[in-house]
C-alpha cells in the first residue's frame, strides 16, 4: 500500500467486493469458501488503504441494500437529490475551509480520521470553474482536449470535471443518463426486487457517490472506469430484464 496509490486501491478493492457480494449464495462449497475468502480480503484491503472515498462509499451500500425495498417507489426523486447535493456539496466545500464551520468540520475529520477534510480538492475545484466562467464558456466548457494544469488534468470530482471540459451540457447529459437509469429502476415491480437487484442498485448508487471526490466514469479508461461502468451496465440489464418479464407477463 506505501508504494502505490492508496486511494486508488481502495476503490478497486470496493469495487471488486461487488462480485464478491453478489455471487454471495453460490452453492458450490469450494467456490463459497473461495468468495467468502476473497470478501474478507477486499474488505481489509479497503480499509488498508484509508481511502475515505472508498469507505464512505461501501457505508452507502450497506445501507442502501437494507433500505432497497422502502426506497423503491421513490428512486426516481432519491437519484435526483444525490445529483443536486451532490453538485451543491462542491460550491459548499469551495467556499467553507476558511469560515468557522469549515475549521469546526476539519478538526472533527482529523480527529476520527487522521486527515484533513480539506484536501486540496477544494482549491483545484474552485480554480477550474473559474477558468471556465472567465472563459465565458459556461455552456461548452474549455473543451474536451484542454486538460487542468495541474494533477495530469484530473479533478476529482466527476461534475467539475464535466463542467470544465463540456461546460453545463456536459453536466446535463451525463445527469440525464443517471436520471433516465433511475426511472427505469423505478418502474421495476416490488414483488421482484431481489438479492442482485438490491445490491446492483446499491452499488450504482454507491459508485454516485464515489463520483463526489473523484471523477473514474469520464476521465480515463482504466481499470476504475471499466469496473464502474460494468457494474452499471449489469444495473441497466437487470432493469430492463425484469420489466421486459414484467410486460410478457401482462400481455
Amino acid at each position: 500500500m506505501s508504494f502505490t496509490n492508496a486511494n486508488s486501491n481502495g476503490i478497486i478493492a470496493f469495487l471488486l467486493l461487488f462480485f464478491c457480494i453478489i455471487n454471495i449464495r453460490e452453492s458450490n462449497n469450494i467456490l463459497r469458501i473461495m468468495n467468502i475468502y476473497n470478501t474478507l480480503f477486499l474488505i481489509a484491503a479497503l480499509f488498508i488503504a484509508t481511502s475515505r472515498a472508498a469507505m464512505l462509499a461501501f457505508v452507502v451500500v450497506i445501507f442502501i441494500y437494507l433500505i432497497v425495498k422502502k426506497l423503491h417507489k421513490y428512486i426516481f426523486s432519491f437519484i435526483a437529490s444525490i445529483i443536486i447535493a451532490s453538485q451543491a456539496f462542491i460550491f459548499i466545500y469551495t467556499k467553507a475551509k476558511n469560515t468557522s464551520l469549515g475549521t469546526v468540520l476539519n478538526d472533527i475529520t482529523v480527529k476520527y480520521t487522521g486527515k484533513n477534510l480539506f484536501s486540496g480538492r477544494e482549491r483545484i475545484w474552485g480554480e477550474a470553474i473559474d477558468d471556465v466562467v472567465h472563459s465565458n464558456r459556461i455552456w461548452t466548457g474549455v473543451g474536451n482536449n484542454t486538460q487542468y494544469d495541474g494533477f495530469n488534468g484530473y479533478l476529482h470530482n466527476l461534475y467539475v470535471q464535466l463542467f470544465y471540459q463540456s461546460g453545463f451540457i456536459g453536466v446535463l447529459l451525463i445527469s440525464a443518463l443517471i436520471l433516465a437509469i433511475a426511472f427505469i429502476a423505478m418502474k421495476v415491480k416490488t414483488h421482484k426486487i431481489d438479492h442482485n437487484f438490491k445490491i446492483l442498485f446499491a452499488y450504482f448508487v454507491g459508485i454516485l457517490v464515489l463520483q463526489i471526490f473523484e471523477g473514474h466514469l469520464i476521465y480515463k479508461f482504466e481499470i476504475i472506469t471499466m469496473l464502474c461502468w460494468i457494474i452499471i451496465a449489469l444495473f441497466v440489464n437487470k432493469i430492463l430484464m425484469l420489466n421486459l418479464n414484467n410486460e410478457s407477463t401482462i400481455s
